[in-house]
């Protein structure tokens, strides 16, 4: 069930608050990578995002009455993304990927 357009600031800054936290929480715990690691597009926090949000649209599809391919596509994106998440994980563990240095503003921040 999607958000009617009152709930769906609330949504908005929840996942904001979320990504920051996991921005903050990986920049202090990952190890430092290796001068020569190559950057991923996207912070830890985005991509956990992007996979609740993949989540949320491939259980949506099961409900649907979508065609199969549509329901298909939904988890496959899901299953790749999940994927391409334990890799990062691994690589950012290996020090040999970095994330970006910026950490999404936290909704309350003055800046």
């Amino acid at each position: 069930m999607s958000p009617t357009r009152g709930e769906r600031p609330g949504i908005d800054c929840t996942r904001v608050r979320l990504i920051h936290n996991i921005d903050r929480w990986t920049a202090q715990a990952l190890p430092r990578p290796f001068a020569a690691a190559s950057l991923h597009t996207e912070t830890l926090g985005m991509v956990v995002d992007r996979m609740a949000e993949f989540s949320v649209a491939a259980r949506s599809a099961l409900a649907a009455t979508d065609p199969e391919c549509l329901l298909h596509h939904a988890w496959t994106r899901l299953a790749d993304l999940s994927l391409a998440y334990a890799d990062l994980s691994h690589d950012l563990a290996a020090r040999t990927r970095r994330i970006p240095d910026s950490i999404t503003p936290h909704p309350g921040d003055p800046r």
